[in-house]
């Protein structure tokens, strides 16, 4: 493949090093797809589902292994950036651990030239330096990663490869809400309460239910983070698929709302994107259609709705 036909990989990645060779382009391309859409934080494994999903390249047990091609595309992105006049801030920071929701061990190297000092994973002063630089991250404008993107050459990832015949017609829009059950108003609690539950999607410390965007639009659970937002829509176990797909498209203008407020409002409103929650498993064509819409999903245990 040739994501980024005017990096010379071969001054950040060893010729032997054949998987990071392969694999450091699209890490690269899927980066700056992120932050072009400022939809917040990814986690190793998130990243290795898309490499999967969009390149087709095999999912690696040890997701700690994605961080050898993160570094040499975060390295390339800054070495590049500079011989074409760009400060290029190290994108790999984005990327978090699922288990504990910050930058793991690769981000070291990165730490240590801003402060001149090696620390340890979960020092505080760590974490510091690594948040003020993400928010220097998510600072920058859409328009600085396109034109870095087009001055690289580097071709966006490819779109997920959906089978329309998968989806099937569309359900009949609603003609009017329904009441809010005692399941749904449960988990939706249950998700502001646990939010080291969704360290895949980033790293939150608390959660509020309700709460509202620029649109007017009522979310049932926001969390917040340091550098992003995350905003669930929840789905009880007496959800039908029809109302599980209404759930799909909720978070497709969520996720979209949310970017724009973070781009008219940068200094305001933290970038973040939306996700799914569920007790129960999605049906084949919800799936379907959250594959092709990249709507993100999570089944949680069923006492979360008590």
């Amino acid at each position: 493949m040739n994501t980024g036909s005017s990096i010379h990989w071969d001054a950040h990645i060893s010729v032997n090093a054949k998987w990071t060779r392969r694999t450091a382009p699209m890490a690269l391309a899927l980066l700056l797809e992120r932050l072009k859409e400022k939809s917040g934080s990814i986690s190793y494994s998130e990243l290795a589902n898309l490499m999967y999903q969009r390149y087709g390249e095999p999912i690696q047990p040890n997701k700690q292994k994605y961080g050898l091609p993160l570094g040499a595309a975060a390295d390339a992105a800054i070495y590049e950036g500079r011989n074409h006049g760009i400060k290029v801030p190290p994108i790999s920071l984005i990327v978090v651990n699922a288990n504990t929701g910050y930058a793991g061990d690769g981000a070291n190297q990165f730490v240590r030239r801003l402060r001149g000092t090696t620390l340890h994973t979960r020092d505080p002063k760590r974490q510091a330096i690594i948040d003020t630089e993400v928010e220097r991250i998510w600072a920058l404008d859409t328009g600085f990663w396109e034109r870095l993107e087009q001055l690289l050459r580097i071709t966006p990832a490819p779109k997920p490869k959906v089978r329309i015949a998968d989806i099937g017609p569309p359900p009949a829009p609603p003609t009017g809400g329904k009441g809010e059950g005692p399941a749904h108003a449960a988990l939706k609690k249950w998700v502001t309460n646990h939010p080291e539950r969704f360290t895949d999607f980033g790293h939150f410390s608390c959660g509020k239910t309700e709460d509202r965007l620029q649109s007017g639009d009522s979310i049932d659970a926001m969390l917040y983070g340091a550098n992003a937002r995350l905003a669930v829509e929840v789905k009880a176990s007496n959800a039908s698929e029809d109302e599980l797909i209404r759930g799909i498209f909720q978070c497709v203008k969520y996720r979209a709302t949310l970017q724009a407020e973070a781009r008219a409002y940068p200094k305001h409103r933290l970038p973040g994107t939306s996700i799914l929650v569920s007790t129960v498993k999605l049906p084949k064509k919800a799936q379907a259609v959250a594959d092709a819409l990249g709507v993100r999903f999570l089944q949680v245990e069923k006492s979360s709705e008590r």
